[in-house]
C-alpha cells in the first residue's frame, strides 16, 4: 500500500470499531461503567452549573414545557455533534492526515461535546425532578441527575444503558435546542 501524502497511513475502520465499538465497553462491569458516567454527568454538570445557574433554570422551563419535542430536539444536539466529528475527520482526511492520533483527537473533542450536553441535559432532568417535592435546587439536581445516569449504566445493557443515557440528556438539553434553532428564524418554537 503506497504511503498518503505526509507519511502517514489512514485508520481502518476495522480499527475504529476495535477502539470504540460496544465490545470495548461490554468487557467493563456495570459498577465501574455506573461510577463513570455519575463522575463524568456529576463534572460536566457542575462545571454547566458553575458557569451559569440561570442558564439551568431557564432550561428547565424550556425543556419541560414540552418533553417530548424536547426528546427530539435534544437528539438533533446529538447529532449535530457527531456530524461535526465526521465532517473534520473526512476533511482531514481529504488533506491527507488521517494518522489514529487525529481520530482519537477528533473523537475526544466530540465527546467533551456529548458530554457537555449530557451534564447540562441530566441538571435539568433531575432539578425538575427535585422541583416535583420540594423548591426547585439545581445543585441537588445535579446530584440525582448524576444519580439517574449511573442507575441507567448499572442496570442496563451497554447498547440500552447507551441509548437510554442519550435519551435522557437529550429531554434536559432539548428545550434550549428547540428555542436556539428557532430564535434564528424569528419563529415561535
Amino acid at each position: 500500500m503506497p504511503i498518503p501524502v505526509g507519511g502517514v497511513r489512514p485508520v481502518a475502520p476495522a480499527q475504529v470499531d476495535q477502539i470504540f465499538g460496544p465490545v470495548a465497553a461490554d468487557a467493563i462491569p456495570p459498577p465501574y461503567r455506573a461510577t463513570v458516567a455519575f463522575g463524568l454527568v456529576l463534572a460536566f454538570g457542575a462545571l454547566a452549573l458553575f458557569r451559569s445557574q440561570r442558564f439551568i433554570e431557564e432550561s428547565v422551563d424550556l425543556s419541560m414545557a414540552r418533553p417530548y419535542v424536547s426528546v427530539v430536539y435534544g437528539l438533533i444536539a446529538y447529532g449535530l455533534i457527531a456530524f461535526l466529528g465526521l465532517l473534520v475527520l473526512a476533511q482531514l482526511s481529504f488533506v491527507g492526515v488521517s494518522h489514529r492520533s487525529v481520530v482519537y483527537l477528533v473523537a475526544g473533542f466530540s465527546a467533551v461535546g456529548a458530554l457537555l450536553l449530557a451534564g447540562v441535559g441530566y441538571v435539568v432532568v433531575g432539578t425538575r425532578l427535585v422541583e416535583l417535592v420540594d423548591d426547585r435546587q439545581p445543585w441537588n439536581g445535579l446530584v440525582l441527575g448524576a444519580v439517574l445516569s449511573a442507575v441507567t449504566w448499572l442496570v442496563l445493557p451497554v447498547a440500552a444503558a447507551a441509548a437510554v443515557w442519550v435519551v435522557v440528556a437529550a429531554t434536559g438539553v432539548g428545550g434550549r435546542v428547540r428555542t436556539w434553532i428557532h430564535d434564528e428564524r424569528g419563529v415561535k418554537a
